[in-house]
């Protein structure tokens, strides 16, 4: 009995050690989305700032040459 005992607890561990292991990935590909998500918003509103600035000064040479 203590073969299986000692054999149901060693299962038991490496399980929750997969569990664990698990939820660790698990918070890793969240942190990971997380981070490209924020870099696309980032690269998104540089793009549109520089868009912006584009059309103030293209609108303001245009302007400037009537």
């Amino acid at each position: 009995m203590n073969a299986v005992a000692s054999m149901n607890d060693e299962e038991a561990d490496t399980e929750d050690k997969t569990e664990a292991e698990i939820e660790i990935v698990i918070e890793v590909e969240i942190e990971a989305e997380t981070a490209a998500g924020t870099a696309t918003e980032t690269a998104t509103e540089t793009t549109a700032e520089v868009q912006t600035e584009v059309q103030i000064e293209v609108q303001t040479e245009i302007e400037a040459e009537k």
